[in-house]
């Protein structure tokens, strides 16, 4: 369902009526379609896309093996707790919610991954929110604003609220998909765009 059509390699810009002024060429990376072992070797960042790759038949936790492996770096132990929520929401985009909890068993037995374990087993993101629902859901908000700051930069007091406002974890969990595809945190919450100030 990911394998759009409209992906072909190339924006371009142009007036109505007139030839495009400016082209954009990009490669089409399917993740579905990598080897998971190139995205194993990867940067610590693409681990959470491992288990979505190509596995070659291998049992999906043999993935999760190999991603506690890279995460037991002194250098990376510090990323853990991110790697993990990412990997444990991407999770529902391939597999089924079952097999996502037995993944999450896994992971909640590793020690290099003793505040995720807490999120996880208690509901608790560092100490400060309690209740099972309540700490998946701010973790969830908690990527949405990793991966929006990267694509957008930080968002505005409005979209900022919106987000905070938030607090049902399907919808949360939603945005985490949605934010490759939006264009700015307006498009993505819903919010209206910031009002330019006029020069005067």
């Amino acid at each position: 369902e990911a394998d759009s059509p409209q992906l072909t390699g190339l924006v371009q810009r142009q007036f109505p009526g007139e030839p495009p002024y400016a082209f954009l060429r990009y490669q089409v990376v399917r993740v579905w379609q990598l080897p998971v072992e190139q995205v194993l070797a990867g940067g610590i960042g693409t681990l959470p896309l491992a288990p979505l790759c190509d596995t070659g038949g291998k049992d999906p936790r043999w993935v999760i093996g190999r991603i506690r492996e890279r995460l037991s770096g002194r250098r990376a132990r510090r990323l853990a707790r991110d790697i993990w929520a990412a990997t444990y929401l991407l999770l529902g985009v391939r597999y089924s919610e079952a097999f996502a909890r037995l993944i999450q068993q896994e992971v909640m037995a590793m020690k290099e991954s003793v505040t995720y374990q807490m999120i996880l087993a208690e509901g608790r993101v560092e100490g400060r929110v309690e209740g099972r629902a309540e700490g998946r859901a701010e973790e969830a908000r908690h990527i949405v604003r990793m991966l929006g700051e990267e694509r957008f930069g930080a968002p505005d007091a409005v979209a900022d609220a919106a987000l905070q406002a938030i607090t049902e974890v399907d919808r949360l969990e939603q945005l985490v998909r949605d934010v490759s595809r939006a264009a700015s945190w307006q498009a993505l919450l819903g919010t209206p765009a910031p009002r330019r100030r006029r020069a005067r």
